[in-house]
């Protein structure tokens, strides 16, 4: 597995958005998993495969119709794939990952899973 971290100074007043496509364009992408937790677009998705490349992305609250289409996936119906546990930080934490397969053109483009992670917190002082 290779991964790789790139930077690109972004000049004000804009934001890192308009960066994600020159910032990939010099990378041979074939084969490559691209994660990103803020570029979940359609057309930075478009742009990863189109170079060969996979994605990973993460599905936030302002993506409101696309987490509604993806609570509506078969969660239930689907066996947990991972359980971890650990205490930092004056807590302990317990993660579930669970995956489901996507039918073709669902909601984004060319996904074909999606992944569940469900984390419990709990505070040892306050419980």
């Amino acid at each position: 597995m290779r991964s790789a971290w790139l930077a690109r100074h972004v000049a004000d007043p804009s934001n890192e958005i308009p960066a994600f496509a020159p910032l990939l364009d010099p990378i041979d992408l074939r084969g490559v998993v691209v994660a990103d937790a803020m570029h979940t677009q359609r057309a930075y998705a478009e742009h990863v495969i189109a170079a060969g490349g996979h994605y990973l992305l993460v599905v936030k609250g302002a993506q409101k119709k696309l987490r509604k289409q993806l609570r509506r996936l078969p969660w239930r119906q689907n066996p947990l794939q991972a359980r971890t546990t650990g205490a930092r930080h004056g807590r302990r934490e317990v993660r579930r990952l669970k995956v489901c397969t996507v039918r073709s053109g669902l909601f984004f483009p060319h996904v074909v899973q999606a992944m569940e992670i469900k984390r419990r917190r709990t505070h040892r002082k306050t419980g």
